[in-house]
């Protein structure tokens, strides 16, 4: 996904995880006004017995140790949660890593992802091809549409490749650099300085020299280095990479689409003269969290909450909320996503929910104890 990146800085505060997320037999956050249709939900009968049937361990967390680099068969597990119309549906996910086969790496190519930052960097990002199989169970109805045995649910299996690399560029960096960065708009306001922290962004193209020259001052007040600019739009590279992951396997995208607010047809045409999709972070709301209190997978950690927003021009199409960590193995795989939280800016009762409930690392980085089978 092609993208503008920009900061917000006006406190839009939709969405909170205010609640906790998961529990071994409650999952859902809480939307302020009005509460979430997914705040209560229950892990589905036939979503655990699908797991079981297939060995896929559900509400376990390996040792997370940054020294070990990521490997085949690291593998995260997350519950997802949709409700539109009044109908709320879950599937359970798991993302395992994969080695691509050498087909794979002649006929995928791996592009660089160049952005332009508007007081003037030109960054670029390289990544090697990773293949990744994604197992996906449901639609289930929540809470359940029948009394009895309940039946697995159906199965659904795909193996994509993807761009492992820009799944670890870190969105948990990202977020302490916004928090920087809006801790000196606030500084700035108290010294009455007239800088535009609204002239921070990244496009996928070059930046006029007239644009850059009015962004840069603001840039010298924040204090960006090399390294900041690098960190602050690589999380962006991640994020974008995670959603076009979801884009290329069709029923993920048909789950996405539930809090997606799609442009008309005829704006697409302003693809053409320049418009493009802006993918915008923060709000005045970025701040560390503790995943355990909220109910998340209790991870040795730091972890932060990160409001965002994608648009098609000026018109929001989705807009939510990030818990994001150190993308270490094996949370690389989910780009260092904890939750996510996306609503329809249109109906914010059409919403979609992803909540990790498990990671598990290679199990030729876990050995299993002596006697027993690896879980998958």
């Amino acid at each position: 996904m092609k993208s503008t990146v920009c900061l917000i800085l006006a406190a839009a505060g939709l969405v909170a995880f205010s609640r906790p997320l998961l529990a071994e037999q409650a999952v859902g956050p809480k939307v302020i006004e009005p509460e979430s249709p997914l705040a209560h939900a229950e892990l589905a009968p036939g979503l655990k017995a699908a797991a079981d049937h297939e060995g896929i361990r559900l509400f376990h967390l390996d040792e997370l140790d940054d020294r070990r680099p990521p490997s085949v068969d690291d593998a995260v597990v997350a519950w997802i949660g949709s409700t539109e119309g009044g109908v709320t549906h879950q599937w359970l996910m798991q993302l395992r890593r994969s080695a691509p086969t050498a087909a794979e790496e002649r006929s995928t190519q791996s592009p660089d992802v160049t952005k332009y930052l508007s007081w003037g960097p030109i960054i670029t990002f390289k990544s090697r091809i990773e293949a990744l199989e994604i197992w996906l169970a449901g639609p289930v109805d929540s809470p359940p549409s029948t009394t009895g045995p309940v039946p697995s649910a159906k199965i659904h299996r795909v193996r994509v490749c993807v761009p492992g690399d820009y799944l670890r560029l870190g969105l948990d960096d990202t977020a302490r650099i916004i928090m920087h960065i809006e801790q000196r708009a606030r500084e700035t306001q108290r010294q009455h300085l007239a800088l535009n922290f609204g002239q921070i962004y990244a496009m996928d193209s070059p930046i006029r020299a007239r644009n850059i020259g009015y962004a840069k001052p603001v840039a010298d007040q924040i204090g960006f280095s090399p390294e900041m600019d690098r960190a602050w739009i690589g999380g962006t590279v991640a994020l974008e990479t995670f959603y076009d992951t979801i884009e290329h396997v069709r029923l993920l995208r048909r789950i996405a689409s539930v809090a997606i607010e799609r442009p008309p047809l005829w704006k697409l045409v302003l693809l053409a003269v320049g418009t493009q999709f802006k993918t915008m972070l923060g709000n005045g709301q970025t701040h560390p969290i503790d995943p355990g209190a909220l109910g998340l997978m209790p991870v040795k950690l730091e972890c932060f909450t990160i409001p965002f927003e994608i648009r098609f021009g000026n018109d929001p199409m989705v807009l939510g909320e990030l818990a994001v960590t150190a993308p270490v193995s094996p949370l690389d795989v989910s780009a260092g996503i904890l939750g996510l939280l996306a609503v329809n800016p249109k109906d914010h009762r059409r919403m979609v929910q992803v909540v990790l409930i498990s990671a598990q690392r290679s199990p030729a980085q876990n050995p299993a104890p002596e006697g027993s089978a690896p879980p998958r």
